[in-house]
C-alpha cells in the first residue's frame, strides 16, 4: 500500500523548488506560505481520515480496474513519479512533482496508448457533483491531472472514480479525459508565486478554504447583512426549534416508558373526553436498501443519476439554518 507523503505543498531540494502536483490548484497564498517555510497547522481530522481512506482503497481500485474493466498496467502496483519542469526563476529550478497510481489503459481503447491513471474514492455526493460538473468543477483535481498529463507528455489522462457507497467504479469515469489546463497556465501560476517570494510580497488570492494549513493568513470573509425583519423571524424560529427539540426528547422518553408496560402486537384503546385512541406496540418496518439498488443500476450501466426515469426534480426552495460546530454550541 502506498504511504502518505506528509511533506509540505512546496519544499526545496537543493537549488530546486518542488511544487506538489496535488497542491498547485489550491490558492496561491497557501503555495506562497509553504514556499516561504511558514509553520503549517495539522490537516483537520475529517480531511486526514478521507486521505487515509483513499490511500487504503487505491490497491483495491486498481485491482478492480484490472479484473473488472480490462485495464493493463505498466508498473503493477508501483506508483509512477511525474515531473513537470517549469524552468528557472532567479536561479532556482522550479518543478511540479507528483505520483500517479499507474500508467496504462483499457484494452478497448488502444488508440490512446498508455496514459496516467490516478484513481479517486468519492462518496455519493461528490460522485454526483463530479459527474455533473466535470473535471473543471473540482478545480484542484483539474490542475493536478493537467500537471500529470503535461509531465507525461500526453493530452489525455484517466481518473477512475470509485463510489464508496456502492463499492463500484463509475463506468462513465473510465473514459480518457483531455488535459483541461495548458502548460503555460501552470507555469504562469507557479512563477507568480516565485515572483512574490523574490519581491517579499504576499499573493492577494485567498478563498479561505476549509482544511488550509495556514488559516492565520486568511482574509476575513464578507458577511451578508441580514435584514432586520428576517432577523426577528429567525430568532423566533431558532427558539421554536429549541422548544421542539425539548418536547421531542420528552416524547421519546415517555414512549420508551409506555412500551415497557404494554405487550407487543396487542391493540389497546384509550378513551378521552372527545376521542378514543388506538395504541399498539409494533416492530419498526424494514428499510429499502437504496445503496444496493444504486449498485445494481450502476452495474447494469444505467445512468440513474441523470436518467429522467429515476430523477424527481426538486420543487420550490428550502431554508437552511446551520448552527456552528464546537463545544460551546452543544
Amino acid at each position: 500500500m502506498p504511504e502518505q507523503d506528509n511533506r509540505p505543498a512546496v519544499y526545496l531540494e537543493g537549488n530546486t523548488a518542488i511544487y506538489r502536483a496535488s497542491a498547485i490548484g489550491h490558492c496561491t497564498r497557501m503555495l506562497w506560505a509553504a514556499r516561504s517555510g511558514m509553520d503549517a497547522r495539522p490537516i483537520p481530522p475529517p480531511i486526514r481520515k478521507a486521505m487515509d481512506e483513499g490511500t487504503e482503497l487505491e490497491p483495491i481500485i486498481l485491482e478492480k480496474l484490472y479484473t473488472d474493466h480490462d485495464f493493463t498496467f505498466g508498473y503493477q502496483g508501483q506508483q509512477f513519479q511525474i515531473e513537470l519542469d517549469l524552468g528557472t526563476f532567479n536561479g532556482i529550478r522550479v518543478v511540479v512533482r507528483g505520483k500517479v497510481d499507474e500508467i496504462g489503459n483499457p484494452a478497448s481503447k488502444p488508440q490512446y496508448g498508455p496514459l496516467t491513471i490516478d484513481v479517486k474514492a468519492f462518496g455519493q455526493r461528490l460522485v454526483d457533483e463530479y459527474h455533473a460538473k466535470g473535471i473543471l468543477g473540482i478545480e484542484h483535481y483539474a490542475w493536478q491531472q493537467s500537471a500529470y498529463g503535461h509531465g507525461y507528455g500526453k493530452e489525455y489522462f484517466y481518473m477512475p472514480i470509485y463510489n464508496k457507497d456502492t463499492g463500484l467504479i463509475e463506468p462513465w469515469s473510465l473514459e480518457p479525459i483531455r488535459v483541461p489546463i495548458g502548460f503555460e497556465q501552470i507555469r504562469e501560476r507557479i512563477m507568480a508565486v516565485e515572483e512574490h517570494i523574490a519581491n517579499g510580497t504576499m499573493p492577494d488570492d485567498c478563498p479561505a478554504e476549509f482544511g488550509c494549513q495556514y488559516p492565520y493568513l486568511h482574509d476575513q470573509k464578507p458577511v451578508d447583512h441580514l435584514p432586520e425583519a428576517a432577523r426577528l423571524l429567525l430568532v423566533a424560529r431558532i427558539n421554536l426549534d429549541d422548544k421542539i427539540k425539548t418536547l421531542s426528547n420528552a416524547k421519546d422518553t415517555l414512549n420508551d416508558a409506555i412500551k415497557e408496560k404494554l405487550t407487543p402486537n396487542v391493540t389497546y384503546h384509550l378513551a378521552t373526553d372527545n376521542i378514543t385512541y388506538t395504541v399498539t406496540v409494533i416492530a419498526n418496518p424494514d428499510k429499502f436498501n437504496t445503496n444496493a439498488a444504486k449498485a445494481l443500476l450502476t452495474a447494469a450501466e444505467v445512468d440513474w443519476q441523470n436518467d429522467p426515469d429515476f430523477i424527481v426534480p426538486g420543487e420550490g426552495t428550502q431554508l437552511r439554518v446551520t448552527k456552528p460546530r464546537g463545544k460551546a454550541n452543544k
